[in-house]
């Protein structure tokens, strides 16, 4: 499956809805599982390579990153890295702007989605 029940519907600071459900922080899987970003290091405001080691396993052509509301998360030189060497394009947006692009693309994506700042 590639993801294609999965649908975001809107997001607000704090929050993000999928398919009618409200999240915090999450990550949308190539397979369509929507999990929780984990706490401690993975919910700072940057994103490592191993935070996204679980994303490429389900090797996406793209991931697309919701940089928060106001955009200040932001991709480690070290995890962009490592996407390239999975041949995985990144793409970083502010939230609501993450959102449409995941709606509109088609094929293989992933997204790891940060709510607040």
């Amino acid at each position: 499956m590639l993801n294609l029940t999965v649908h975001f519907d809107s997001t607000r600071f704090g929050r993000v809805v999928i398919d009618g459900q409200e999240y915090g922080d999450v990550l949308v899987l190539v397979d369509g599982t929507v999990m929780k970003r984990r706490a401690g290091i993975f919910r700072s405001h940057k994103v490592n390579s191993e935070e996204i080691k679980p994303i490429l396993e389900g090797r996406p052509k793209i991931l697309i990153v919701g940089t928060g509301q106001w955009g200040l998360l932001r991709v480690t030189e070290e995890a962009l890295k490592l996407a390239s060497e999975h041949k995985v394009e990144v793409i970083e947006l502010r939230t609501p702007e993450a959102i449409k692009k995941f709606n509109a693309l088609p094929g293989k994506k992933a997204a790891l989605v940060h709510v607040m700042c």
